[in-house]
């Protein structure tokens, strides 16, 4: 596939995915992105959006995008849009559940001292709350298990972050002098968990938990696409 501009094909490898044998490129003009496959357009729509995430369920195309203008995002069906927000983000993983395609993001109400944030999934066409605890001071990523609602957090008074599973709150498990900085879900088989960690005087380095235990710590500029059990 021939890269640069005049092809409207980027170097950027966080615009490629493969998906069997075939490659997915997303590419943003002046005022539109644009999404090919081996090199061959599939479809374009107007607006500039970083494309987070990527699904291929048969001649289907989903596209999660953040606006490449700083906010808002768009969850598409081959360029036609099922969700869009002008302002928020959303958390960049498309996961199918029980209901269908749904992924979460986070709106923000208020301004100045008073800004908060307020999360939210999407389900199959459908929009709902996250009711999350009154003592989170942030939410690092959220999804759906059968149904349920899970989120990883950072809640007063506690150093480790934890996950959230309906009632359960679950602290992930942390060497002395460590500091997680951000976390993720991976999908794929049970609940994985990785973050990035910081240790005194060393590199950040990223860490896979399974459920609440931290199960593999990986050399500096590791990071896990994703791991089944």
């Amino acid at each position: 596939v021939p890269v640069g501009e005049e092809y409207e094909v980027s170097a950027d490898p966080d615009m490629y995915r493969m998906f069997g044998k075939n490659l997915f490129t997303d590419y943003s003009t002046d005022s539109e992105t644009v999404i090919k496959k081996n090199g061959v357009q599939l479809f374009r729509y107007e607006g500039r959006e970083m494309i987070v995430d990527m699904v291929v369920d048969g001649d289907d195309i989903y596209t999660l995008g953040q606006s490449r203008e700083g906010r808002g995002f768009s969850f598409r069906k081959n360029g036609e849009v099922l969700l869009e927000r002008a302002s928020g983000y959303a958390f960049p993983k498309i996961h199918k559940s029980s209901a269908g395609w749904c992924f979460a993001f986070c709106e923000t109400i208020g301004s100045g001292k008073d800004l908060k944030e307020r999360y939210f999934c999407y389900s199959q066409g459908d929009v709902f709350q996250i009711a999350v605890r009154e003592d989170v001071k942030w939410v690092s990523d959220v999804t759906l298990v059968d149904g349920e609602v899970c989120y990883i957090a950072a809640l007063v008074g506690i150093s480790a972050p934890v996950l959230v599973k309906g009632d359960d709150v679950i602290t992930l498990g942390l060497s002395a002098g460590s500091e997680v900085m951000s976390c993720r879900f991976i999908h794929g088989g049970d609940m994985k968990i990785e973050g990035v960690i910081s240790q005194k005087d060393k590199e950040l380095f990223s860490g896979l938990w399974h459920e609440s235990k931290l199960v593999k710590m990986f050399s500096p500029g590791i990071t896990v696409k994703s791991a089944v059990c």
